[in-house]
């Protein structure tokens, strides 16, 4: 819901600023429609990105962050007590820990409360089962 939030914050500002342009210079309204698509195309760009909506139907985990993204979606937040990281990728995908506050507060050495290994088709393995295997 944040991304939303951010999007909408981001090409509510830029629309804004061309909107005056557009007010101050009217002979240029073409010129501001043009920017207004662009923007609009890359603020909805950044949206599906940043939200694993291309492994979907791309089949391809291209970023770290969308791998954070994709086990998030499969193990949760923990009630906002994981946090999640990215420990290594190589070519098969992104190893992911999530490491819970509450655990490291309570004493633990690593405060692992998951570890997945999300493979480059965008398929999510937990720590239990053998991430390397087909």
């Amino acid at each position: 819901m944040k991304y939303v939030a951010n999007l909408f914050t981001y090409l509510g500002s830029v629309m804004v600023s061309f909107g005056c342009v557009a007010i101050q210079r009217p002979e240029r309204w073409i010129m501001i429609l043009i920017l207004w698509i662009v923007c609009i195309s890359f603020g909805l760009f950044a949206f599906l990105f940043a939200n694993g909506y291309f492994v979907k139907y791309f089949h391809h985990v291209f970023t770290s962050v969308q791998a954070i993204a994709l086990a998030k979606k499969a193990y949760g937040t923990g009630n906002n007590d994981y946090k999640w990281k990215i420990l290594y990728k190589d070519d098969r995908g992104y190893f992911v820990k999530a490491i819970s506050q509450k655990a490291i507060k309570n004493g633990s050495m690593t405060g692992t409360a998951i570890s997945c290994f999300v493979k480059e088709d965008g398929t999510v393995v937990n720590n239990v089962d053998n991430p390397f295997s087909n």
